[in-house]
């Protein structure tokens, strides 16, 4: 069974959730190592997931056109952090 790991960099559609993720190549004539980026549209049922968070993917039943995957495991959460950069006037 096929899996993924990446990062959520989109979850406006409902229960769908695109996630990048990230792998390298070697470029056939002069052998350097190049960083490839795929998105990837995965079923999240939970609805629990914010951009940024790192997840793991499994390949799964088509959920539509697009949707082949779903979340299985979250890896990390990215934190929220409060913006303390407006001053009170």
């Amino acid at each position: 069974m096929q899996s993924l790991n990446g990062t959520v960099i989109s979850n406006k559609m409902l229960k769908t959730v695109v996630v990048a993720v990230d792998y390298v190549v070697r470029h056939p004539k002069y052998h350097k190592i190049i960083k490839r980026t795929t998105k990837i549209h995965a079923h999240n049922e939970n609805k629990d997931l914010k951009v940024g968070d790192k997840v793991q993917l499994v390949k799964s039943k088509p959920y539509s056109k697009t949707v082949h995957f779903t979340v299985v495991e979250i890896k990390s959460q990215k934190s929220k952090v409060k913006n303390s950069s407006k001053k009170p006037k």
